[in-house]
């Protein structure tokens, strides 16, 4: 008896499973509130220096006289510079611009007309101090290598469910804490007197001492606990869930509800900024999906796997009893016993295979195939996290354009499952991928005023880079023989968390080039793409049970069946394509060869 038999016993596609389903839903868009939060409660504005002598002009008049343009036709103002005049005197326009131009001397305003106040403003951690939300997300990568080691420990020693419970307890606590982060106060009117006649100031942040370094410590700190709970916020319920569902559904189970919830979280968190117009509240109020994750031993059944192997036999049966009820299913009189052999066999294989990440590198063929995998999966979680944090270089209004970029993961969650079996597992991998570069290359020949071009082609690029990673994580999972396959997938996921940390400081770059980001992005996909056909193709060929197994693997002479297919095989391989014709053997019979 294996697990599939116990499926087959209790329905694995029953009422149960279905109801399952909309456990996604929470899980979801925790995902993608603890993923994204930033991007909102700490989305820079406009911004222009603040001239306080000017205060009691109109905002486009005092602009037009203290900041230089630095757009065509007017349409760009510097943000972190300002004519250097006596502004206290009767002036005009042509007056201020023959005055130097100096960093800006007495903070900043903001246009609030399109976005709220966030952490950003409220802080002034602009121009000279804009490294620092950067550096908040990339503490929250820190966190989130660290963290998938750490719950991936609690998962193997009390279950996935306290590591699943764990994981949102400490982001939500992490992410509703970063709401009563204190203020820094900058430059006030009152001060300035002080500082008019003087030739050079220190920044807001340089002048507030203690009282910036201590809001910016407090942030760094809690973005890097927000961030050890990413990967298990997640992760442990899609594990437990799909586990308890036949292998005919688990593809239906594992995308369709996956592309509905997320692409609903994706879309609906832009509009939640928007109705309460508060970064602090926002992120409360993002935290309450996450905080409700926190009853899932109440509705998410522990995996049966594991306690079969950790011998828990009591706690496995009523959990599948459960099951077995709700989808109106009678169980044998002997299942019982059958489930406690299966049980020991199940612990007895885990002692038999015990194996290390060493054993990755030990052999030729093993070593080569995943250090392609790690240089793939490194660029591929460059290329998709860079591309949504993009989003705030693709126009003005960041509400609309995150929800026209997130409307895509729905088709992009979908196309693998018909592209993986009819195209195979490279070129549903490596083409999208290399497409997503494609698009944000072209972005290049683009003015920068042409924000709908650019956010269209952002949008094509983020369909590719997120239909290859769903098809990446399939491909990758095939590559690995069955004793490696849970430590090298691990490996590998840990090792893409600390790359992630390189994408904030690539669309930070923006703020030297506004086009570097689109350059790098869009290169490494094209890099990454052509990678990818550099690795065997797995498409309906059995999986490896050893290393041996990978070290004697022959190319595959049976293509995936497509018309397609010959072309997609003659551009991508160097082998002849097999040509299928048959061989009279005598009078009675023939055989069909390559």
């Amino acid at each position: 008896m294996n697990f599939d038999d116990v499926l087959d016993a209790v329905d694995g596609f029953g009422r149960y499973q279905k109801g399952l389903a909309f456990v996604f839903l929470p899980v979801m868009f925790a995902y993608t509130t603890i993923y994204c939060g930033q991007i909102f409660f700490a989305h820079t504005p406009q911004h222009w220096c603040r001239v306080p002598s000017l205060a009691h002009l109109p905002q486009d008049v005092r602009r037009a006289l203290s900041i230089p343009n630095e757009g065509e036709g007017g349409e760009r103002w510097s943000q972190c510079t300002m004519y250097d005049a006596n502004y206290t005197m009767e002036i005009d326009m042509n007056d201020t611009r023959l005055a130097p131009i100096v960093p800006c001397k007495f903070g900043w305003e903001y246009d609030l007309n399109s976005t709220f106040p966030t952490m950003v403003s409220d802080m002034d951690w602009v121009c000279g101090e804009s490294w620092r939300p950067v550096f908040g997300q990339a503490s929250f990568f820190v966190g989130a290598t660290i963290g998938s080691v750490i719950l991936g420990a609690v998962a193997d020693q009390w279950g996935r469910v306290p590591s699943l419970v764990i994981a949102n307890a400490i982001s939500a606590a992490a992410g509703i804490a970063i709401a009563y982060i204190p203020t820094s106060s900058g430059i006030s009117d009152s001060s300035y007197s002080q500082y008019n006649d003087t030739s050079s100031h220190d920044s807001p942040a340089e002048m507030d001492g203690d009282t910036m370094f201590t809001p910016f410590t407090l942030f760094v700190i809690l973005r890097f606990v927000t961030g050890m709970g990413y990967d298990a916020c997640y992760m442990m319920a899609y594990i437990c869930i799909l586990e308890y569902v036949d292998t005919k559904r688990r593809a239906v189970m594992a995308n369709i509800p996956l592309a509905v919830f997320l692409t609903l979280a994706f879309v609906t968190m832009p509009w939640v900024a928007y109705a309460v117009w508060d970064w602090r509240l926002f992120s409360i109020i993002i935290c309450i999906p996450v905080v409700s994750i926190i009853f899932a031993p109440f509705v998410v059944p522990e995996s049966c796997r594991w306690l079969l192997s950790k011998g828990k036999y009591s706690r496995a049966e009523k959990i599948l009893k459960k099951v077995a009820k709700v989808n109106g299913k009678t169980l044998t009189k002997d299942f019982n016993e059958n489930l406690r052999e299966m049980g020991m066999n199940l612990a007895e294989e885990a002692k038999m295979n015990s194996a290390t990440t060493i054993d990755l590198f030990r052999t030729p063929s093993m070593r080569k195939r995943v250090l392609l995998m790690l240089i793939l999966w490194l660029i591929l979680t460059i290329v998709y996290d860079g591309h949504i944090r993009n989003v705030e270089n693709l126009g003005e209004n960041i509400f609309i354009t995150f929800s026209v970029t997130g409307i895509v993961e729905a088709p992009a969650c979908m196309l693998p499952a018909y592209t993986l079996d009819r195209f195979g597992r490279r070129s549903s991998f490596g083409i999208p991928l290399a497409l997503s570069g494609v698009s944000y290359l072209i972005v290049l020949a683009l003015p920068r005023e042409s924000t709908i071009g650019i956010t269209a082609l952002a949008v094509i690029g983020r369909l590719c880079v997120v239909t290859a990673l769903n098809s990446c994580l399939q491909f990758f999972v095939e590559l690995l023989p069955t004793r490696l396959r849970g430590q090298g997938t691990s490996f590998v996921h840990v090792a893409g968390h600390m790359a992630s940390l390189l994408s904030p400081l690539i669309i930070h770059l923006a703020e030297v080039n506004y086009y570097l980001p689109f350059l790098i992005l869009g290169l490494m996909g094209v890099l990454g793409g052509g990678f990818a056909f550099l690795l065997p193709e797995t498409a309906r060929q059995p999986l490896p049970e050893t290393v041996e197994d990978v070290e004697n693997w022959v190319s595959p002479t049976r293509r995936p069946n497509s018309k397609h297919s010959e072309a997609i095989y003659r551009l991508t391989s160097t082998e002849p394509y097999p040509v299928k014709c048959s061989v009279k053997m005598d009078s009675n019979t023939e055989q069909s060869v390559l």
